[in-house]
């Protein structure tokens, strides 16, 4: 079994995805006593090792077959592990993950502040960020119907007042798109389905927002859609004082980072995918 799976995600995507979709309330799937015990070796002991989160992943479906229902900067979620590798991250090495990426947007998120989640996926900052500015306004966007599905269903179940997920792919501009659910991108990969397109600024406006504090938005290579008309319309009392933005020049038809730096953006640091900036 181990062997035949190599401990990839698609290949632990694949050999699970007959696990059912549970809206039972969250706690049904809190983990027996082995998968626990797995799950905390991994968390303390696993280094954000991305083999030991895919060997812990199988172990737990192997355990039982089924979500698991456990904690994540005190919050108690429902994962589905063997599905998503930001789930493996969330649950089995949450410590060890893009801390350097977490600590930025807390310090840049006021208690009462807002943060924008472009590209929840599962919510590993979404909730992250609901947890540690409680009083705070987190406002996400994510297209692909099952990770909305199960980001909402989280958001109930812990009672998050001011966290929203919006069920639309941001573009430049609204209409209705065809989103890749392999590249979980409007260009790229495969595995089509419609999705709602809508301007980031249009999407602001929506919601009653007149400030951004935060910002992280990875969209897997449409970056520049979402953000160059944004940048060419909304105010720049609007614009976000503080952003994490994956590096993807390599695939955009026009370069956010050097507009940002060019007007009025300080890059603060980055790492291997990301870069950190502040408004000056």
């Amino acid at each position: 079994m181990a062997a035949s799976l190599s401990f990839s995600g698609d290949s632990l995507a694949a050999h699970f995805s007959d696990i059912p979709v549970s809206d039972a309330p969250v706690g049904r799937f809190a983990p027996t006593p082995a998968q626990q015990a797995v799950i905390e070796f991994s968390r303390k002991l696993g280094f954000g090792n991305g083999f030991i989160r895919n060997f812990g992943a199988l172990t737990l479906m192997k355990l039982r077959r089924a979500p698991i229902d456990y904690d994540y900067a005190g919050l108690t979620l429902r994962f589905y592990p063997a599905r998503c590798g930001s789930a493996r991250h969330m649950l089995l090495s949450p410590a060890w993950s893009e801390p350097k990426e977490r600590a930025f947007i807390i310090e840049k998120t006021p208690a009462d502040g807002v943060f924008l989640d472009l590209g929840v996926n599962v919510g590993f900052y979404l909730f992250y960020v609901a947890a540690k500015r409680p009083r705070a306004t987190v406002v996400g966007f994510e297209p692909a119907p099952e990770y909305h599905a199960l980001v909402s269903f989280n958001i109930a179940q812990n009672n998050l007042a001011n966290a929203f997920v919006m069920k639309a792919a941001l573009s430049d501009k609204a209409g209705v798109a065809t989103f890749n659910l392999d590249g979980q991108s409007l260009v790229y990969g495969s595995g089509g389905v419609e999705v709602e397109t809508i301007p980031l600024f249009d999407a602001l406006r929506a919601r009653g927002l007149d400030r951004v504090d935060c910002m992280k938005i990875d969209i897997e290579g449409v970056e520049d859609r979402a953000l160059m008309p944004f940048f060419r319309s909304a105010p720049r009392s609007l614009w976000p004082k503080a952003m994490i933005i994956e590096d993807s020049r390599h695939l955009w038809g026009e370069d956010v980072l050097a507009f940002m730096t060019a007007n009025g953006y300080r890059e603060a640091w980055r790492t291997k995918l990301n870069v950190a900036l502040t408004l000056a």
